[in-house]
């Protein structure tokens, strides 16, 4: 059966955008890993911030974590003081929560368990020298159910109560601590997890999640763009207009419609790839029927997998989206405040690609390809 892979990656329109008032960021998130060139990423500028994912929440309402992390995020922490000469950037953060993650009701129902839950966050902030924290809670009130408003409610709460010790830390230490939460891009999960103006009056920026819009289920089983610029119009049951808002494009707005200043967006690009595996190898464009979907493929994985005997590249010119990159030169000209790496661990910076094509004695490879076009589209602006 015939493997069928989608995989998305944006690079930046330059544009005369002004970034004298609020630097267009590049939110990249990287998961502890032995051996990772971190002082590379922290050289080369890759990232404004860098976001060390994830943190558990225990039965108490605290943070939840193990050596390994905290071992990790101090070889960071030491890393950019060590490179950076004192520089601002990059801003060194953590999140907590991630997909499937629980404890997340528990420590936001009362009032007593937000404030435990909070001191758990500045404690940990303050031992590690770090700049802020991410809320990747994956998601309020959803699937929808009877706590659908009081858990939506109970967010807005968290949210307010970490500002609101934020802003005191600020007047002690003078230092301003970054407040950002990871959020839903499909339409559904929107409508019934989020208050986006309340959420913006505490957040610095949101990440927006704009990726996994086609995950293969046994009630889904169709193949699509993990993450495309606009939505396909050979999408199953497209008169359906649930399945219309499968795209950044319409993500991204629509977010600003109900309420997130454009600023404080931070625009998703996935660094991994979807495969399925083809009900009929001659079924193979973007609505067709698959018997599965496989595990996510690495930028390397999808280098290695366009060099295999029979492989076929094809763009889809109503999508913006090649089945393997695309080039969309968008997210600059719409004036959002940046863009979201996931992740850092998915580039490309053991040089797999390069090593396919490239001599063993090529001094010209780079590290990180994905994240350095990004950067130097970003800089070069």
């Amino acid at each position: 059966m015939k493997i069928l892979i989608f995989f998305l990656i944006f690079f930046l329109l330059l544009s005369s955008l002004s970034l004298s008032q609020n630097i267009f960021k590049r939110i990249c998130y990287l998961r502890p890993e032995s051996n990772f060139p971190i002082d590379y990423v922290i050289q080369n500028n890759i990232c404004t911030h860098i976001i060390i994912a994830f943190v558990s929440i225990d039965s108490e309402s605290n943070l939840s974590f193990d050596q390994t992390f905290i071992d990790f995020l101090q070889l960071c922490r030491q890393s950019i003081d060590t490179i950076n000469n004192n520089e601002n950037y990059p801003k060194l953060m953590f999140s907590i929560g991630g997909g499937g993650a629980g404890g997340w009701k528990m420590a936001s129902s009362t009032d007593e368990r937000r404030k435990r839950f909070v001191q758990s966050i500045l404690q940990f902030i303050q031992q590690y020298q770090l700049d802020g924290v991410d809320i990747d809670w994956e998601f309020p009130s959803w699937p929808k159910k009877l706590t659908q408003y009081s858990e939506r409610n109970d967010f807005i709460k968290l949210l307010q109560e970490i500002r609101r010790n934020f802003d005191h830390e600020k007047q002690i230490s003078g230092k301003h601590l970054i407040l950002s939460a990871a959020v839903a891009a499909q339409f559904v999960i929107i409508q019934v997890s989020y208050k986006p103006v309340e959420m913006a009056e505490s957040v610095d920026f949101i990440n927006l999640m704009t990726y996994d819009y086609f995950i293969h289920k046994w009630y889904w089983p169709y193949v699509g763009h993990n993450s495309p610029l606009y939505s396909p119009i050979n999408l199953p049951f497209n008169f359906i207009n649930v399945t219309k808002t499968f795209s950044v494009e319409w993500s991204a707005e629509y977010w600003v419609k109900i309420g997130m200043p454009r600023h404080k967006i931070m625009v998703g690009i996935p660094t991994y790839g979807k495969r399925y595996t083809l009900f009929h190898s001659k079924i193979n464009y973007p609505g067709a029927m698959a018997i599965s979907g496989g595990n996510d493929m690495t930028y390397s994985e999808v280098c290695e997998f366009l060099k295999r005997k029979n492989t076929v590249e094809k763009y889809d010119s109503i999508a913006h989206s090649p089945y393997a990159h695309n080039e969309p030169k968008w997210i600059r000209m719409k004036n959002f405040g940046g863009l979201m790496i996931f992740s850092l661990n998915a580039d490309d910076y053991r040089q797999h690609c390069s090593n396919i094509d490239n001599d063993d004695n090529d001094d010209s490879r780079i590290l990180f390809p994905i994240h350095m076009a990004i950067r130097d589209s970003v800089i070069n602006s």
